[in-house]
């Protein structure tokens, strides 16, 4: 029966770690979101080609680690799926307005990209989210099967 707890608390360690890459990776999302949007507000006040640029480097980088987070939830579902039926996850992205930023860089613009900005900073959160719920889900059953395989609780306790 040990044999059994040391196999499903590895399969366990294994997801943690997994979703804890996942989660670090949508924080670094999340992070260049906000920095698009804190550019985005002094591109919507002072607005001159350089904020643009940076506030869509900005939006740009959160789309390059967001590709990242997605390789690592999906990593994430492949180690959950050994040891347990967790909810699929999903992350959604959408491509703000790059070009009409840049050629029609007026105040309608920028409020149409904040709001994008807004929404996959939401998204990106709303993930988070899960992740924190799965992964306190996924410690709590380790913590159990420790204790179960130490002796201190019996199947039937729980």
């Amino acid at each position: 029966m040990s044999a059994n707890y040391k196999r499903e608390i590895n399969y366990l360690d294994r997801a943690i770690k997994s979703g804890e890459t996942a989660y670090k990776k949508l924080t670094k999302v999340r992070d260049e979101l906000s920095s698009a949007s804190r550019w985005g507000i002094l591109d919507t006040v002072k607005g001159k080609w350089f904020t643009t640029f940076v506030k869509q480097r900005k939006i740009k980088e959160a789309g390059k680690i967001a590709d990242e987070a997605v390789l690592a939830i999906n990593a994430f579902e492949r180690e959950l799926a050994n040891v347990s039926n967790h909810t699929t996850l999903k992350i959604k992205m959408s491509k703000p307005a790059v070009l009409a930023d840049y050629f029609l860089d007026s105040t309608i613009v920028d409020v149409i990209v904040q709001m994008q900005i807004r929404k996959n900073r939401k998204n990106v959160e709303r993930t988070m989210k899960q992740i924190q719920g799965i992964l306190a889900e996924l410690r709590d059953e380790k913590a159990i099967l420790r204790r179960m395989q130490r002796g201190e609780v019996f199947e039937k306790e729980i």
